[in-house]
């Protein structure tokens, strides 16, 4: 990856994705320091900038190691530990973090979905600054743009031979704001109702990012992570929104009056899944890109659509759980106190 250098001091260069980067981590701890706000458990003792030091190196090391192994042999272990000279993937970013946040979590004794829920929109502001710094880079373009509309958009980019591209970092950059507006409207909709379920603000996050991005890594022409045909970050994107899908499906699953609801949604997200496949095939043989990218939009936001749906029904239910399991205490305490 190569970037715009403003000046250096000594051997280290200054660059503005380098600062965008900065400036990411140091508004990932102010916000978690006011997330924090939101919880009244014992995770509220914990300290973010402690957990980010367990984290963040994690996140880093393992976001080399992954471009390195789905390389496939393009440089050496030796030049993977250079750490300075870029090729990162994001997806291992997120899994070394997680893995940060998991040792602090149990060195500690904290819940580890607690302290990622309290994460979960720094997380979502870092992908917005990191893809928003790829306006400094030669990253974050997709193929040519063969619409003239479209060409006079904020989604279109001009590289260095003149060429009209669409700028999938602005679309990136886009998705990661509306996932980070989530997170903030799902910790202030927890306050109003006086009810979160754990792991929900991570699990929302999650799903707004790794959803567009199954379309904004098809339309990457860049120096993505491939093996053959296939585009090793959009596979792992599906996979997370496949694995949230099923995660709402097990936990409604044992409630029969679903059960029908439930094969409609898992038949509706089948045939999405299978639409975007195909149209990912029909991406790399047919010319009229902008008809497909839109066909794969329709497909994963009905993949969304019907998540969310799940979503909402697992809450409304745990909800309930909730103010049953709370009347049926108010009653035995009742009981308990009246006099015999």
């Amino acid at each position: 990856m190569n970037t715009i250098v403003w000046f250096r001091i000594g051997f280290l260069s200054i660059t503005p994705y380098g600062l965008c980067i900065a400036l990411a981590l140091a508004g990932m701890y102010v916000l978690s320091t006011r997330t924090l706000r939101y919880f009244r458990t014992r995770t509220s003792a914990f300290q973010p900038l402690d957990c980010m030091l367990w984290s963040i190196p994690c996140g880093f090391l393992c976001a080399k190691l992954c471009h390195w192994v789905f390389s496939f042999g393009e440089y050496s272990f030796g030049e993977a530990l250079a750490l300075w000279r870029g090729g990162y993937a994001m997806f291992g970013a997120w899994m070394g973090f997680a893995l940060g946040t998991a040792l602090y979590a149990r060195r500690n004794k904290l819940r580890f979905l607690d302290l990622m829920d309290c994460f979960a929109p720094s997380l979502a502001l870092f992908v917005f600054l990191e893809r928003l710094a790829e306006a400094f880079t030669d990253q974050g373009y997709g193929k040519e743009i063969d619409t003239v509309f479209l060409r006079r958009t904020l989604f279109s980019m001009t590289d260095v031979y003149g060429s009209a591209r669409h700028a999938v970092y602005r679309l990136e950059t886009l998705s990661a704001l509306i996932a980070l507006a989530a997170a903030l409207w799902f910790f202030r909709a927890s306050v109003r109702r006086k009810f979160r379920i754990r792991g929900e603000a991570i699990r929302l996050t999650l799903l707004l990012i790794a959803a567009p991005q199954v379309i904004w890594e098809s339309m990457r022409d860049d120096g993505y992570l491939a093996y053959g045909f296939v585009r090793i970050s959009q596979v792992v994107c599906l996979a997370c929104v496949l694995c949230l899908a099923a995660y709402y499906i097990l936990k409604l699953l044992p409630i029969r009056n679903l059960r029908k609801f439930l094969g409609i949604s898992l038949g509706i997200l089948a045939l999405c899944t299978a639409i975007t496949v195909r149209q990912e095939f029909a991406v790399d043989t047919d010319q009229n890109l902008e008809w497909n990218y839109l066909i794969m939009l329709f497909a994963m936001g009905g993949t969304t659509y019907i998540i969310f749906r799940l979503r909402r029904l697992w809450t409304d239910q745990a909800l309930k759980t909730r103010k049953a399991r709370a009347a049926a205490r108010h009653r035995t305490a009742s009981i308990s106190s009246t006099p015999a």
